[in-house]
């Protein structure tokens, strides 16, 4: 098919206006081409950015279940320790009721020994006491008669 329109010559001024006109679409298009690779450029951060706050995520969810594994592993650590702290203090309680009982045995048998130690020497004392009590009735009753005897004549 034949191109039914006349070949007439385009006036430089439309033409100039037509190589104005396509440079700014050249522009555009360039421009675009650049605003493409920057926005794939971007998106391509943003993926990257999005696996390191995923990752990030997960380690910080490992460090909760590790922190929480933790958290259990020394409460039971201080429930033993302190089961292992309230035996220890019943057997020393246990440990020190019979230490002073036993103190308390040999402080009485170490009383009653020097009670009984105190008893004899009283008993010695009451002896000699009594013995120096007879000799002086004896030696009175002696000086008393010879009182009697020189005053009935």
């Amino acid at each position: 098919m034949a191109d039914e329109r006349p070949n007439m010559p385009i006036p430089e001024e439309t033409l100039n206006l037509l190589l104005e006109r396509l440079e700014a679409v050249e522009r555009h298009v360039a421009d675009g081409r650049g605003l493409l690779e920057d926005s794939r450029r971007y998106f391509q951060e943003l993926r990257q950015k999005e696996l390191e706050l995923l990752q990030k995520d997960l380690e910080i969810e490992r460090l909760k279940r590790d922190l929480y594994y933790q958290k259990k592993l020394c409460e039971k650590e201080m429930e033993a320790r302190s089961n292992a702290l309230e035996e220890k203090c019943r057997f020393l309680e246990k440990d020190l009721e019979a230490r002073i009982t036993r103190e308390r045995e040999l402080f009485e048998r170490r009383l009653a020994a020097e009670q009984g130690l105190w008893a004899e020497r009283l008993a010695g004392e009451q002896e000699e006491c009594a013995r120096r009590l007879a000799d002086a009735k004896r030696s009175e009753g002696f000086w008393a008669r010879l009182i009697r005897m020189l005053t009935w004549s």
